[in-house]
């Protein structure tokens, strides 16, 4: 392998690897605003560049052991915030469940 094919593929790495972080930390924003609604998109998005990021092998490569921690960071914190979430929701949820009960009894007693 030459110089140059050497370097269109660490190009062609860095580029995949710059759009699966944008997508991984455009997915933490939504969920620190509350939007999940897109997360689904960014989903469908994410999974091709990841399958082509693992067949290729650039992450094994000690050249991107740096990027390799930063996204397993990012997705760490998208694990997080995601599962804070859910729990979040169903507590509201059982706010809600538990309101509606209160509202039957108060109807069924009138």
């Amino acid at each position: 392998m030459d110089v140059n094919q050497c370097k269109d593929i660490c190009e062609r790495a860095d580029s995949l690897l710059d759009q699966l972080q944008g997508l991984l930390e455009q997915e933490i924003a939504c969920v620190r605003r509350g939007h999940a609604e897109p997360l689904g998109s960014f989903g469908r998005q994410t999974e091709p560049l990841v399958q082509e990021i693992v067949r290729a092998g650039f992450l094994q490569l000690p050249e991107f052991a740096d990027r390799r921690a930063h996204l397993r960071q990012l997705y760490g914190s998208l694990s997080l915030m995601m599962t804070a979430r859910k729990a979040e929701i169903g507590g509201e949820l059982a706010s809600l469940r538990k309101g509606r009960k209160m509202l039957r009894t108060y109807r069924n007693t009138i």
